[in-house]
């Protein structure tokens, strides 16, 4: 009897683990199947975003360009950002370009983030950006081209509308953010012309272009746009937005700095990472392979030259190093 017992026990816990491993594989099976679907679902964004289509050609004309990408307000280096902006005062360029991610929109953010940051990152983000367009007003051109971190606003937004019916917490309270410092009233379906408002940046003489939108300079010879790419080494992600585009190219997202050339049919192609000027001690990363840098163009008709200015260390203080001489300590 205790044999029989025994062997029932036995059967039965085996029976029991062979459910337990068969649960464990459905369920393994179905969270495969979410994040397939999610994978696809971001492909499909990703080839509508990044789409062929003539709204999105930005042209414009100058002699003199400098390029900014990844400042992230709030969480910007400020001596950092100085040094670039002396440098720009000593270039007097034609054209500035923010070229992305020039605001964190924290509280937007999809990824885990301290709640405690959120509603301060946004007033922050909006005070410390009409700064810089303020720093910024003696340059005649000014364009602001969006990047996957202002895009934020633009999802949960929309998100937002499609579960309430209108504005949620989030957007409501940029909403009142807004109206209390600029007076406008937004039409948050408006991408755009939202964002633009948001920032007041027609009182400041920015022109603000969406996400994957590409501004197109020296008789469209080069290209600059936020960049879509990752890459763990510097320069491979130029190389592919140079090899999606065909065309030479500035871009940002990476927070890296390189140099891609290659000649073609006897004409020289290069490809520039333009480096950051955020933070490079981020709260979800202690020590990222950041480079913190940006680019001057010089444009004769359809001929360009991009120098790019690295910021290094001195005595613990960020230098930007342009035409072999540094801006000055910070």
């Amino acid at each position: 009897m205790r044999k029989r017992e025994t062997k029932y026990r036995a059967t039965e816990g085996g029976a029991a683990a062979r459910r337990g491993q068969k649960q464990r594989r459905i369920a393994s099976g179905v969270n495969a199947l979410a994040l397939a679907r999610q994978r696809d679902a971001r492909k499909l964004y990703d080839l509508e975003l990044f789409s062929e289509a003539p709204n999105k050609r930005v042209h414009a004309t100058a002699a003199k360009v400098v390029v900014l990408s990844d400042i992230q307000m709030p969480f910007e280096d400020p001596a950092a950002l100085e040094q670039s902006l002396r440098v720009v005062d000593s270039v007097q360029p034609d054209l500035v370009v923010l070229d992305g991610d020039i605001v964190d929109c924290y509280a937007e953010s999809s990824f885990l983030k301290d709640p405690r940051k959120a509603a301060e990152s946004t007033k922050q983000g909006h005070r410390r950006a009409r700064a810089l367009m303020e720093r910024l007003a003696h340059v005649p051109q000014k364009i602001w081209m969006g990047g996957n971190h202002e895009q934020r606003w633009q999802r949960v937004v929309w998100r937002q509308f499609e579960l309430n019916g209108g504005p949620g917490p989030v957007a409501a309270n940029l909403l009142e953010l807004v109206k209390s410092r600029t007076g406008y009233d937004l039409d948050l379906l408006d991408e755009a012309g939202s964002f633009e408002r948001i920032f007041d940046m027609p009182a400041h003489g920015f022109k603000y272009y969406p996400y994957s939108h590409r501004l197109y300079l020296a008789e469209g010879n080069l290209v600059v746009t936020h960049g879509k790419y990752v890459s763990r080494h510097s320069a491979y992600a130029a190389k592919r937005t140079f090899e999606w585009l065909g065309k030479s190219c500035i871009v940002g997202h990476t927070h890296r700095q390189g140099t891609y050339r290659i000649t073609m049919d006897g004409r020289e192609h290069g490809a520039w990472e333009n480096g950051c000027l955020c933070q490079l001690e981020p709260e979800y990363d202690d020590a990222p392979n950041w480079q913190q840098g940006f680019s001057v163009v010089r444009i004769d008709g359809p001929e360009f030259h991009v120098v790019q200015v690295p910021i290094i260390r001195r005595r613990g203080e960020p230098v930007a190093v342009y035409g072999g001489l540094t801006a000055g300590a910070a």
